[in-house]
């Protein structure tokens, strides 16, 4: 039976083989996809001797951030660089392969400086006791204090809000622009505090889930019933918290932080259905919210467009978009530096510059308050250039590990 790295080394020979074929052609742009597709191998067998990759019973950091980018980044770009074939594509495709080999470069170097090794990471998962992610009874006061805080930016949140967008989806279904507009006015565009803001985005990204999965663990350990009650109402406010603005992403992530905990807990008992299911609940909020936009005269094409809109966001506008700051920076000759990190720019008295709006106004448009939001390399070269990237990717993948 061929081991995985053994597959890996006939892929790559084979892509350095045709790389060589396109280049005897002149065929510029294929030879450039087929080098791309060597580096990925390459990458792939490199993250492999720094992390169990390839186990979806041993979950780490790296390797979900690494398959994220690789399937979401990485596998689409191919096709985004055929369809801008340039001088901008062309960088945009050197960005993505920095964090394919910078990120493992940077993940090793930490390695040599922590003194870790790959097997540790699986002693971990081999000694891993429930008891520890328990919350014990003298930690219930700190319980206390993160739920109240949560609840009381909650509170905040609600009493802010000109009307609440979830509410209206279901009433007025088939009005997209009002949707999108509400959806902008509960978040974006709120007229509230700078850190009210990130307490907010903490509170639905962060609290609600960490309450939620102490609660549960607490429950595993000491069989208590009151904690299984306090779970399920960690989830009831962690969901309707994240799903009131419209934003998919939030309520997505939710489910998607409860669903890797559930693997983690159960690990050894992990099947093909249940993997298959996880991934349906995570994609059941945006296909509802995306569903509703068409109204209550749903035909079989608006279902088949629902899909195919998703399938995009998902798997194509995540690669489009990075390609957008490579297409617009730099502007009149000089990148940002800095200037779009809205600390740092008030550190060093410069002008705040919002990215992701400017990319969303170039080649979006039709909402002043959009945002096109990319990959961390967009930003890192619309504020330093291609030094940005590979120095980015590097220090990325050190903190990553």
């Amino acid at each position: 039976m061929l081991k995985i790295r053994n597959v890996l080394i006939i892929s790559l020979i084979a892509v350095i083989i045709g790389s060589g074929v396109a280049l005897a052609n002149l065929e510029i742009a294929w030879a450039i996809i087929t080098i791309s597709v060597c580096i990925g191998c390459i990458s792939i067998m490199w993250m492999y001797s720094l992390a169990p990759i390839f186990s979806i019973k041993k979950i780490t950091v790296p390797a979900t951030f690494y398959w994220m980018f690789f399937i979401r980044v990485y596998l689409p770009s191919h096709v985004v660089f055929l369809e801008n074939y340039g001088s901008a594509s062309i960088k945009y495709m050197v960005g993505i392969w920095a964090v394919l080999l910078f990120v493992p470069a940077g993940m090793r170097f930490a390695q040599l400086v922590l003194r870790h090794r790959r097997r540790d990471t699986l002693s971990f998962f081999r000694s891993i006791t429930w008891d520890a992610f328990a919350l014990p009874a003298y930690n219930n006061l700190w319980f206390v204090g993160l739920l109240l805080l949560s609840l009381i930016v909650m509170v905040f949140h609600l009493s802010v809000l000109p009307t609440l967008p979830i509410f209206a989806l279901f009433r007025n279904p088939g009005q997209a622009l009002l949707f999108t507009e509400a959806r902008e006015e509960s978040f974006k565009t709120l007229a509230v505090p700078g850190i009210m803001k990130y307490l907010m985005m903490w509170t639905r990204a962060i609290f609600f889930p960490l309450l939620t999965m102490l609660c549960w663990a607490t429950y595993r350990v000491s069989q208590k019933k009151k904690w299984l009650r306090r779970s399920l109402l960690m989830v009831s406010l962690g969901l309707f918290y994240a799903s009131i603005t419209l934003a998919k992403g939030p309520v997505a992530k939710f489910v998607l932080t409860l669903i890797l905990f559930y693997w983690l807990w159960y690990a050894e008992k992990l099947s093909l259905w249940t993997i298959f299911t996880s991934v349906g609940l995570v994609f059941s909020y945006p296909f509802l919210v995306n569903f509703l936009k068409y109204g209550k005269d749903v035909a079989y094409s608006d279902v088949l467009a629902t899909l195919l809109g998703l399938w995009r966001r998902l798997f194509y506008i995540t690669a489009q978009v990075p390609y957008w700051y490579f297409e617009l920076f730099p502007i009149q000759g000089e990148f940002l530096g800095g200037r779009s990190i809205g600390l740092l720019s008030r550190l060093m008295g410069m002008e705040f510059f919002h990215t992701a709006n400017y990319v969303y106004r170039i080649f979006v448009g039709g909402l002043e308050s959009g945002s096109a939001n990319a990959a961390f390399i967009g930003d890192l070269y619309a504020d330093f250039g291609m030094i940005g990237v590979f120095l980015g990717t590097l220090f990325f993948g050190f903190v990553l590990q």
